[in-house]
């Protein structure tokens, strides 16, 4: 299915789609079709690889808010081997016009699905090293110890701060994770590097090289004293 068809497809069942989204959901989508509307205007401008990088965002969006089965969710998944911005516009002009014309106003609170959209979303945004980039520098993607987030389109990425320079895993990094169990919780892992902890003042990620290593190990020890 092209991107025009899931356009179409996703406002002709919005108002049966539309309880699974709370505002600030509704808010993410509308960001996202605000961002492939140039891209699809323009196919060959400087807005095109962000309007794709947008379409997969959406899809990833409506992957986690829409149940399993649902039409809108299979034909935005279908779209994602699809790097064709040519058609969809008035589509996606469309789409964006209802959305923005939502009625604010109380709204329920986020489901846990949107929360933890919120958070994939977060996490995958920062910088990160996949499979290619790794055998590149000669790193083992099986290494233990190492952060392995999944897309949901299956594509593996490994958040960029767990490497140094040299682009070798850092030992600090590596003993951590080791305590956080980021192989059984790899989410749950990242979020304690890339979030803020009030023990520390900042991100533990953001204080690599800054704090003695000791201080980020007794961080991550608080987290289960037990470890």
């Amino acid at each position: 299915m092209n991107l025009e068809a899931a356009l179409n497809q996703l406002i002709d069942q919005w108002e049966e789609a539309r309880p699974y989204f709370s505002a600030d959901a509704r808010s993410q989508l509308a960001d996202l079709i605000g961002r492939i509307v140039p891209g699809v205007r323009d196919p060959h401008g400087p807005a095109a690889a962000d309007a794709l990088a947008a379409v997969s965002e959406l899809s990833d969006l409506l992957w986690l808010m829409l149940p399993a089965g649902h039409p809108v969710r299979e034909a935005f998944d279908a779209t994602r081997s699809l790097a064709v911005l040519s058609r969809g516009a008035d589509s996606a002009e469309e789409l964006l016009r209802r959305l923005e014309a939502e009625p604010a106003g109380p709204d329920a609170p986020p489901r846990p699905e949107e929360v933890m959209s919120a958070v994939i979303r977060r996490l995958l945004g920062v910088p990160a090293l996949s499979v290619a980039d790794l055998e590149d520098f000669g790193v083992d993607p099986d290494a233990p110890g190492l952060i392995r987030l999944t897309r949901l389109d299956g594509a593996y990425r490994w958040p960029d701060f767990q490497f140094g320079p040299d682009r070798r895993p850092l030992a600090v990094v590596v003993r951590i994770n080791e305590f956080l169990e980021a192989h059984e919780d790899p989410w749950g892992a990242a979020d304690w590097w890339l979030g803020g902890n009030t023990w520390l003042g900042a991100a533990p990620a953001a204080l690599l090289g800054k704090i003695p290593d000791d201080t980020l190990v007794a961080a991550a020890r608080a987290v289960d004293p037990g470890v």
